[in-house]
């Protein structure tokens, strides 16, 4: 039996119970200790087998209970093998984060769930599993597969990052003077000739500050063009578009429009400007400085008018069937009105 503490309560630390012997002569003060386990029933020592053996009766020595607590040895310490796992683990969730559109997080629905999930979560893991994530969070850096997944996070996440910031220097010539600009959608407050941009494709957007100075033009950068202004200077025209018109004196009108010392960009070849009048108009193939508008098909001809970017143009108006053709140069930009009027080409 295991003698309990004075204040009467039992004790939860783990015991261990020993047998100590005392001989019947006082004198001679000898005693033996014999190790018990826990749930093991106590053994008398020899000498107590003898005397019991010899008389049976009550003054035979009875045995003393000693009841010793063993202290439990705290944990180690967490080792900076450990720390520096888990801080890498909180790079890789920061660059995960800096990775979600800027759109998607302020988006009050979005906020609203991620607070929710975020109450949620830290509710549970503080009700039901604190002691649980502690000792997981303590044996993860000691597994292997852990330390692989957070290298190959660190070597994808960290050059993807990289990417997304304005690095990369552009010097873009932006006429009029004074005109907005606004890359992906966002002014650009400050520029003093020099754009930093991230590896990618970029929307740029040039608008006017009157509208005698043109209409808004949109032009678009890809990631080729961002890649090779790493290593060599990257100088793009930028204008609004500014209205020119054509007029003709017999149907069926082709005019050749052509820029010099220039060429459109791939925005504008793939999305040209529509006609005041709706008639044809677009990129000559296989080449990046012509165009092609085809005047109406009335009698007398008509009067059109077409939009485009700032610069110097060659107008040459053709006819099937006539041998003759007329060519004339415009300039184009802010101050300009421009109108070019062809007269009849066939006699």
């Amino acid at each position: 039996m295991a003698n309990n503490p004075p204040d009467g309560r039992a004790s939860d630390a783990p015991v261990s119970q020993v047998a100590v012997d005392e001989s019947a002569n006082p004198a001679s003060k000898q005693t033996d200790v014999v190790p018990v386990s826990e749930n093991q029933p106590l053994a008398a020592s020899p000498k107590q087998s003898d005397a019991n053996a010899g008389n049976g009766g009550p003054g035979a020595a009875k045995p003393v209970v000693v009841t010793v607590k063993l202290e439990e040895t705290p944990p180690p310490p967490p080792s900076r093998s450990n720390a520096f796992w888990l801080g890498l683990t909180l790079v890789n969730i920061v660059l995960i984060v800096f990775l979600l559109p800027s759109a998607l997080l302020k988006n009050d629905r979005v906020a609203f769930i991620v607070q929710i999930v975020t109450t949620v979560a830290a509710a549970g893991v503080f009700a039901a599993g604190l002691v649980y994530f502690k000792n997981l969070a303590s044996s993860l850096p000691q597994r292997k597969w852990f330390k692989v997944v957070n290298i190959v996070a660190l070597c994808l996440l960290g050059p993807v990052n990289v990417l997304r910031l304005p690095v990369v220097p552009i010097h873009p010539q932006i006429e009029p003077a004074g005109a907005k600009l606004k890359v992906d959608d966002e002014d650009v407050e400050h520029f003093n000739d020099r754009l930093r941009l991230s590896v990618g494709s970029h929307k740029v957007q040039i608008t006017p500050r009157l509208r005698s100075e043109g209409t808004e033009k949109t032009y678009w950068i890809s990631y080729k063009d961002v890649i090779r202004a790493v290593f060599k200077d990257y100088t793009p025209r930028w204008t609004p578009l500014q209205e020119v018109t054509v007029g003709t004196k017999e149907p069926n009108v082709e005019v050749t429009i052509r820029m010099k010392g220039g060429e459109f960009d791939a925005e504008f070849r793939e999305n040209p400007p529509a006609t005041a009048g709706q008639l044809p108009f677009g990129p000559k193939p296989n080449v990046n400085d012509t165009f092609i508008y085809r005047g109406a098909n009335y009698e007398t001809g008509g009067g059109d008018a077409v939009k485009l970017p700032y610069g110097e143009y060659e107008f040459v108006a053709r006819k099937d069937g006539c041998q003759k053709q007329v060519n004339t140069v415009v300039v184009i930009n802010k101050d300009s009105e421009a109108d070019v009027d062809f007269p009849r080409l066939c006699n």
